[in-house]
């Protein structure tokens, strides 16, 4: 029946999200700071891409996404109550920033227009900013991370979080999730991905993406500071030029292929 099928396009739909999410997850242990803090963390932006796409009945697949990395893959110190809560907290303000950016924005999740893509910046921002407060504000009341640290650790899961979204969203939005949901409904899919043409731009560009890299890994940054927000800046000067669809694949390709390279 057709209630059927829809069931089981919507089980491998999260079975993709949940094998790309552990993918996503373990790799972004490797650079954790402090316990459960890393300086890249693209799984939250692979969820908030689905979030958008699937709406809120995708929360909870989330919730016990997130519940499970605490778990079994950053095994943080904490009572299994706090980690529920955590988890619930997790979903629940992605929740409300992809409702809004829908409902009350009406914005395009294909990111066609700079103000599209503003708002997904901006709700990135606020929400990596709140989990961020809220997150560290437990581990120090737990004794897992000590009050002097705490303002440098939050700044560090913000800019980690930040990161995320930005790499992995918008490529999975603008190229990958459009499918994906005319899947879900039944529907063939439609053109693969396209790119922008090249010019006399990229090589300057490319040699940019050069720069950035020398500073974010090879330079001896203090307390252990991890700069890899630095990679982005040349795709954002190559998006101006180009457009935020050729630089989406770019930039997810540059981060995962630098942070795979450096450890």
């Amino acid at each position: 029946s057709k209630k059927i099928s829809a069931a089981m396009r919507f089980a491998l739909i999260i079975f993709i999200y949940l094998l790309t999410f552990i993918i996503l997850d373990f790799r972004s242990h490797t650079f954790e700071i402090f316990p459960g803090i890393v300086a890249w963390y693209p799984p939250d932006g692979l969820s908030f891409a689905f979030l958008l796409t699937f709406g809120l009945g995708f929360l909870p697949v989330i919730a016990i996404t997130s519940l499970v990395s605490s778990i079994f893959v950053y095994r943080l110190p904490l009572p299994f109550s706090e980690l529920v809560g955590w988890a619930i907290i997790i979903s629940i303000v992605y929740g409300i920033a992809a409702w809004f950016l829908r409902r009350r924005t009406r914005m395009d999740i294909r990111l066609h227009t700079t103000r599209d893509l503003l708002w997904l910046i901006t709700s990135a921002s606020v929400v990596s900013m709140i989990l961020a407060i809220i997150s560290i504000s437990a581990s120090v009341a737990n004794g897992v991370i000590l009050q002097a640290e705490g303002f440098w650790a939050t700044f560090q899961w913000w800019v980690g979080e930040m990161i995320g979204i930005l790499v992995i969203a918008p490529v999975l939005l603008i190229h990958v999730m459009p499918n994906l949901k005319r899947f879900a409904d039944g529907e063939a899919p439609r053109r693969p991905l396209s790119f922008t043409h090249r010019s006399f731009w990229i090589v300057v560009q490319a040699l940019s993406i050069i720069l950035v890299i020398y500073l974010a890994i090879e330079v001896n940054w203090p307390n252990n500071f991890h700069p890899l927000f630095l990679i982005a800046i040349p795709s954002v000067w190559i998006a101006i030029q180009h457009g935020l669809s050729g630089v989406s694949v770019g930039n997810i390709l540059v981060n995962v292929g630098v942070t795979w390279a450096v450890q």
